[in-house]
């Protein structure tokens, strides 16, 4: 290619081929690998001497070696028009439930009613052991469990009894678990990528739609008995930590229907997300034992022994505990992106970008980038939980922060007042489980480095044999 016109017939072409129906199996499943080392070369930053949309990674053969970027010099400064963005221009957002996350509860109403589930599953996780003190393969499966008890404990005030030993492959519990997963694992190749579906309904969308489906209908199942119930109580002599989320936004709004699809958004997206996110935590501190060990010295300070209460002034005297929570979910976030739609028009990469066009942040590579180090972060593929500690927090071997980081490096939550709608749920089920474990057991993890893969949550792909040694 030789010019400019030529370079726009290229891309034409390829434009072309991508809605066409001759598809290639490579189109469909790109790897981002490529298009990660090049956008973060140090050889050839992209910020110093040229102009790129991270649109054009959407577009055929955008992840290949001979991947085209104009220079400046080709490029007019004019902003293009959102119609000249190559590749796919929407993706989909979870909407305006943000407006009832204050129903949610404070975090002294959670906690009093995470603590008991909390200390359950400890139980659980202690009869689970084998000879030499290590978790099953299977431990993940049994957070998720744990994860979605507490869903419904929050939200509907309903025990589903997921902690209980040996839950039937068959139960009701373990088929909400399964669609949930199936949903994620598939929702990718239907929702985000080429929709093959509306012309040939293929394997990953009947399993998408039949897990929805079934959801759908075993959650419903739960919902309406909570609605139910609610008829015959009297709210007078009730006390807080027994109205369930539902029950609060059916007083607040009379709108069963609102109710119910707020319900269903905390259980879709509060079993995964935070299961996978204390496990994350737990691998974490065992591949640093050092940091282990300074959280351990801030969880004995707080906790005298290893039944304290884990209460709301307790989990303000964690600085720590949130320090390795934050720097986990810096390094592997569970959601991969944020998506947002623009409330008003704006230039984006040199695209005139109307209102209401839906996008998507891919916090997983800002976190991680190489570029962080060049910003304002030092190795950022370093576990360092002291970057996040505030100005006279040291303590405990842990240094105080003497710069300031910016508050975009990690955005596990989204940000503003449309981020995640269970934030404050996940954060107090997080510290609670985490520094109950901690301040109980020495955690090991003797079977090398974890691979993660994206379904698109980003989850561990090997088992979870975690090694827990009492501590006196």
């Amino acid at each position: 290619m030789t010019n400019i016109a030529e370079k726009k017939e290229k891309w034409a072409e390829a434009a072309d081929l991508m809605m066409s129906k001759k598809i290639s199996r490579k189109l469909l499943k790109p790897t981002l690998i490529n298009f990660i080392k090049r956008t973060y070369s140090t050889e050839k930053p992209l910020a110093a001497d040229r102009t790129y949309s991270t649109a054009t990674g959407l577009m055929p053969g955008a992840y290949d070696e001979d991947i085209y970027e104009y220079t400046k010099e080709e490029v007019d400064f004019i902003p293009k028009e959102y119609s000249e963005i190559p590749g796919p221009k929407e993706l989909p957002i979870i909407g305006n439930a943000w407006r009832f996350a204050p129903l949610i509860g404070n975090r002294e109403f959670l906690s009093t009613l995470l603590r008991p589930l909390i200390e359950g599953f400890i139980t659980k996780m202690e009869n689970m052991l084998d000879e030499k003190n290590e978790l099953p393969e299977y431990f993940l499966s049994e957070i998720y469990k744990w994860a979605l008890e507490s869903v419904a404990r929050v939200s509907l005030n309903t025990r589903l009894g997921c902690l209980e030993p040996n839950l039937p492959k068959d139960s009701e519990a373990q088929r909400i678990i399964d669609s949930i997963n199936t949903f994620f694992w598939n929702v990718a190749e239907v929702e985000l990528k080429m929709p093959v579906w509306r012309v040939y309904k293929n394997k990953s969308f009947r399993k998408y739609i039949g897990a929805l489906e079934d959801f759908r209908t075993l959650c419903l199942k739960y919902i309406n008995q909570s609605m139910e119930q609610m008829k015959e109580k009297n709210y007078d002599n009730i006390k807080e930590e027994n109205i369930s989320i539902v029950e609060r936004i059916l007083r607040k709004t009379g709108n069963p229907k609102l109710a119910a699809v707020l319900a269903l958004d905390l259980f879709l997206v509060g079993v995964d997300t935070t299961s996978i996110a204390v496990a994350s935590t737990i691998y974490q501190l065992t591949q640093n034992p050092e940091k282990q060990q300074s959280l351990f010295e801030e969880l004995k300070k707080v906790l005298p022994n290893a039944d304290s209460k884990v209460d709301v002034i307790a989990q303000e005297n964690m600085p720590y505990l949130r320090a390795c929570i934050k720097e986990t979910l810096r390094m592997y976030p569970v959601i991969i992106g944020n998506g947002r739609s623009l409330q008003s028009d704006a230039i984006l990469a040199g695209y005139k970008v109307p209102k209401g066009v839906n996008f998507n942040i891919f916090v997983l590579f800002i976190s991680n980038a190489a570029l962080l180090q060049v910003l304002c972060e030092p190795k950022p593929e370093k576990f360092n939980p002291e970057r996040w500690l505030k100005s006279g927090t040291a303590q405990f071997g842990c240094p105080s922060q003497q710069k300031k980081i910016h508050p975009f490096i990690s955005l596990p939550f989204g940000y503003g007042r449309r981020s995640c709608l269970g934030r404050r749920f996940a954060e107090t089920e997080l510290n609670i489980l985490l520094a109950k474990i901690f301040r109980k057991y020495k955690v090991d993890f003797n079977y090398g480095s974890l691979s993660y893969k994206i379904t698109p949550t980003y989850v561990p792909e090997q088992p979870l044999k975690f090694k827990l040694t009492r501590r006196n």
